[in-house]
């Protein structure tokens, strides 16, 4: 099944989105700052935050900028830390474009100068990325030995992710080679480390992972087991790679149970979101999988177009081990055809067999694939076969017994039994102590009858000593009896303990087993509460038909952090207006969920029944219920409770619009407005309205709203949107995504029609949440944003 590791490939792979353009406005503010910055160490700096900022927007910028650092930094005693770090970003910036090659060497350099001024976690992360590249090379060893190194360093620094991280990638190197028992601890080790830790994303590829050993060793149950845990992981994180992967591991489990129609479901959903996000190892595997599917319903030309898709990808990606399985699977299909396909040639297809099958065989061996050199050698052996070379048929079917026999020996399989508990290990101690007392009672015994042999055997030489013998004799046996006595009643109290215990421990059990049924019984109650308040508070927002039918040509992202949330959004019409807003509660979860639900009512109350169309009115009439609602007073408990809004009402009968805001901006892109860069290219202007510095509750300025009148026209762009997107935290430093990568990603998709220009900007997100060097960062707010096509 080696199909299945592909998945655990995306802990591996760094994905970053490249957009072409940037924000004029803040690499202008750096270029001034470089004309006087004075000295090395200041230009450094800015050189470092300039390629920063060009790192997931255009590659060539971004090396331009990290080498100006570098030719600055490289003959500098002082300047080693600043060579190190840039060292290292030249390496991921050659490793994002496919260079292996030129990254290693980068990695290699960065690790000297780390080593010296003893930086643990810079030489941690060093030795993770130079195991990826060995692992994407077939180098099995050396992978394991980096990832070996980058543990010990992430244990010294007590770094969870990093130990997990390190575990994963060592137990997948194990699964590549056919190690399955030491693959699988490796596994569990992960799980262990990220479920401490709360690192959920980590959890649930352990338990893809897991799956994937189990469903490799025939075990679909256990399989499909860890696959759904994975799976109801990724779906309450949103993340687009984990999912990819489950789906097309369960895929797996339906191809094996001959189940083609679902099979083919599951390999299209995973292949649709590998596409999506650029995974193109990703779509490799799926393009096998589907071919394989193909394959088993007879229909051979689509297997074999899918197949060289695969092998387009992996050669392009010098992915020698996705090579060595493609060409295996190309193989297999014209063995399979030499069976199926009435009158065909023979001779012809069963030398296109060996053709493919020596090239996965060579490759298989090159990189230590044990599993793919097993396949391999079953498919040479039979098209030898069929071309009447028993020689050499024999030779590969030896191959294929030893490689085998290699790869499932009944002592692996050990490693998956689990241990006894800590009752049965204490009941078993309690016997072994038993049977010491009756081995004592027995030896006492022995010893009585030796000296009773003893004494009939002097007896006829020492009659004078008879009785002392005999009164000897009794007292012994008195002893004897006395201690059996004692020891028996040491014995039946050890037991009535033990016995008293187990009730005990039986009782306790009870308890935990009737207080957690309780308590998941009360989860149940409260997760179904809270599903239904999300019923609720996505039935007062607008559906898709009725936003198609008040705004046009739009989009709405909205990613909630938890069930229900604190931002909303909401749209209508009044008198030829239409009238949108986009607000963020105070608060997420739950609490910001009812503050939006008093803010869609006051809406409805403000705009629709009263027919208020001025938005600076709507706000200052909207502060006034929150106020009187929730009795705020300047020094009450509910002072920070409130909302920040943006309130466009659009007039497109006379081309204009009335905008305020409270504390959210508005951005407006024309259509016929361009700037031209100092690299000579053109660009989007982004015209900013900024909104007035007060929020929808009580505070200590409370003036009038200002209201803004703008006068668009049929092209324009106008995006409103909530803090949570560029106050989120991600990307290779931990560093928020900002406004000014929003914006840049904002002008790049520009051009797009508004849903590709949403799902561009929601893949520039989940990137930022899922840092290259394998980090993962929770969503900490609600995320809402509307662009609008005038």
């Amino acid at each position: 099944m080696q199909k299945l590791i592909y998945s655990s490939i995306l802990l591996l792979v760094f994905c970053v989105t490249k957009i072409n353009s940037f924000a004029n406005t803040e690499i202008d503010s750096l270029r001034n700052e470089l004309k006087h910055a004075k000295t090395a160490e200041e230009k450094c700096d800015i050189y470092l935050e300039m390629g920063d900022y060009f790192e997931f927007l255009i590659h060539d910028s971004a090396l331009y900028y990290y080498e100006k650092c570098r030719h600055l930094a490289k003959d500098d005693d002082d300047l080693e830390l600043y060579l190190s770090r840039v060292l290292g970003n030249i390496g991921v910036q050659y490793h994002y474009a496919g260079n292996l090659n030129k990254a290693s060497e980068y990695y290699i350099e960065a690790l000297g100068i780390r080593s010296r001024v003893n930086d643990t976690l810079g030489k941690a992360t060093i030795y993770n990325n130079l195991g990826v590249i060995n692992r994407s090379r077939g180098q099995y060893e050396e992978a394991i030995e980096n990832y070996e190194k980058s543990l010990l360093l992430y244990i010294a620094i007590e770094k969870d992710a990093g130990i997990a991280r390190a575990y994963n990638n060592i137990a997948i190197v194990n699964s590549d080679r056919g190690i399955y028992d030491v693959a699988i601890e490796y596994f569990f080790k992960a799980l262990e480390v990220n479920s401490k830790a709360g690192h959920m994303r980590g959890v649930s590829m352990a338990y893809n992972n897991i799956g994937n050993t189990y469903h490799t060793q025939g075990n679909y149950d256990a399989a499909l087991t860890h696959y759904n845990e994975a799976l109801e992981i990724a779906y309450q994180e949103n993340d687009k790679r984990l999912l990819s992967s489950v789906y097309n591991n369960i895929g797996n489990i339906f191809i094996d149970e001959k189940d083609y129609e679902n099979a083919l479901t599951y390999h299209n959903r995973s292949l649709e979101i590998k596409e999506e996000i650029s995974d193109r190892m990703g779509m490799s595997s799926s393009y096998i999988n589907i071919g394989n599917i193909h394959r088993s319903l007879g229909e051979y030309e689509l297997a074999s177009e899918n197949y060289h898709q695969a092998l387009e990808i992996d050669i392009e990606l010098g992915d020698k081990r996705g090579q060595a399985i493609v060409y295996n699977n190309i193989a297999n299909l014209y063995m399979i055809m030499i069976d199926s396909v009435p009158g065909i040639n023979v001779a012809e297809n069963a030398n296109m067999a060996l053709y493919y099958g020596k090239e996965s065989f060579s490759l298989a061996k090159e990189i230590g694939a044990l599993p793919v050199k097993n396949n391999t050698s079953e498919i040479l052996k039979n098209a030898y076969k069929s071309l009447g070379n028993y020689k050499e048929a024999l030779e590969f079917a030896e191959i294929y017994i030893s490689t085998n026999k290699t790869m499932f020996d009944e002592e692996k399989t050990k490693a998956l039994t689990e241990m006894q508990t800590k009752y049965e290990t204490e009941k078993k101690q309690q016997e072994i102590e038993k049977q010491n007392l009756v081995i004592e009672k027995q030896e006492i015994d022995n010893r009585r009858q030796r000296n009773q042999r003893n004494f009939f055997v002097a007896g006829s030489f020492m009659l004078t000593l008879l009785v002392v013998f005999v009164f000897r004799g009794y007292i012994q046996k008195k002893r004897s009896n006395e201690l059996i006595t004692e020891k028996n009643a040491l014995l039946i109290e050890a037991n009535e303990e033990i016995h008293a215990q187990k009730d005990e421990i039986e009782a306790q059990h009870d308890m935990v087993i009737r207080q957690k049924e309780q308590i998941e019984i009360q989860k149940i109650k409260i997760e179904d509460s809270i599903r239904y308040a999300r019923r609720i508070q996505a039935a007062v927002m607008p559906k898709e038909e009725k936003a198609n039918n008040l705004l046009g040509e739009h989009f709405i992202l909205f990613k909630p952090k938890d069930v229900v949330s604190g931002d909303f959004y909401w749209a209508t019409e009044i008198n030829d207006l239409t009238i949108i807003t986009v607000a963020d509660c105070t608060g997420h979860g739950v609490p910001g969920a009812f503050m939006s639900m008093l803010g869609v009512s006051f809406l409805n109350e403000i705009v629709r029944k009263k027919e208020v169309n001025n938005p600076a009115m709507v706000l200052n009439q909207l502060r006034n219920n929150v106020v009187e609602a929730l009795g705020q007073t300047i020094k009450g408990e509910s002072q920070n409770d409130g909302m920040d809004m943006s309130l466009l009402v659009l007039d497109k009968e006379n081309n204009k619009c009335l905008w305020a805001g409270a504390r959210l901006p508005l951005w407006i892109i024309r259509h016929n407005k361009k700037e031209v860069t100092e690299e000579a290219e053109e660009t989007d202007i982004i015209e900013e309205i900024k909104p007035d510095k007060m929020t929808i509750a009580i505070g200590h300025k409370m003036h009038e709203f200002n209201y803004h009148e703008i006068a668009v026209e049929k092209g324009d762009r106008l995006y409103m949107f909530s803090d949570g997107i560029v106050d989120q935290f991600g990307g290779p430093y931990g560093k928020k995504f900002m406004t000014r990568q929003l914006k840049a990603i904002v002008k790049k998709t520009s051009s797009f029609e508004m849903d590709e220009q949403k799902k561009r900007i929601e893949a520039a997100l989940n990137n930022w949440l899922h840092a290259p060097d394998g980090t993962e960062y929770p969503q900490i707010d609600d995320m809402t944003m509307i662009g609008i096509l005038i």
